[in-house]
């Protein structure tokens, strides 16, 4: 069963002086009358004299049209929160905070000045995979040293940021970084980003 618009007074688009048109519920009809009137006009006012496009009369949208409407929009908005998601991985930067010494263990002052690095490699990656990298705040890190020599770091956490639409969306994080004493450079991945 097709739901279709029924007979009343819309506004008339064809006319830009606020006048309503009655549509009787399959056509228009020579019907008009001042926007909140309840008086009839006995016809329509002469148009004023600078000529304008005239613009076809459509009826007014049904129900049907309105929920077609909210499917696209809807559509939209989910490609854009999973496109947010697309970017690349792996980041590479520079020495850490401290000097390192030649063994490969790492002092405590040393650890601390890599976990900044692990940390700061994990955030730029994650920034590569959003949207609107300029709006990330992060929040909730928590840096885990998985060996003892210093060198592999897991970073969880969640990142607030814009979509394509400007809305803020949550994500939440896990990073695998590798430290390379010798260069004293982190390489991470992001191994897991999941929107809330």
């Amino acid at each position: 069963m097709t739901k279709s618009t029924p007979p009343g007074w819309y506004p008339d688009m064809s006319d830009s002086r606020g006048l309503e048109r009655y549509w009787n519920g399959s056509a228009w009809e020579d019907r008009f009358r001042q926007k909140g009137s309840l008086d009839e006009l006995t016809s329509r006012p002469p148009k004023e004299t600078t000529a304008k496009r005239t613009v076809a009369q459509k009826p007014p949208p049904t129900g049907k049209t309105t929920i077609i409407t909210l499917i696209v929009i809807a559509a939209i908005i989910g490609f854009a929160a999973v496109s947010c998601l697309g970017g690349g991985d792996e980041v590479q930067t520079g020495p850490a905070d401290s000097a390192l010494g030649q063994d490969s263990a790492q002092s405590s002052s040393d650890l601390i000045g890599t976990r900044k690095l692990v940390e700061q490699t994990c955030r730029d990656a994650v920034k590569n995979r959003l949207k609107s990298p300029s709006s990330a705040e992060f929040s909730g890190i928590k840096t885990t040293q998985e060996n003892g020599a210093g060198t592999e770091w897991t970073v969880e956490g969640s990142v607030d940021s814009e979509n394509a639409f400007g809305a803020s969306i949550r994500n939440t994080f896990t990073c695998s970084s590798t430290y390379d004493i010798a260069s004293e450079t982190a390489s991470t991945n992001v191994t897991q980003m999941s929107e809330n």
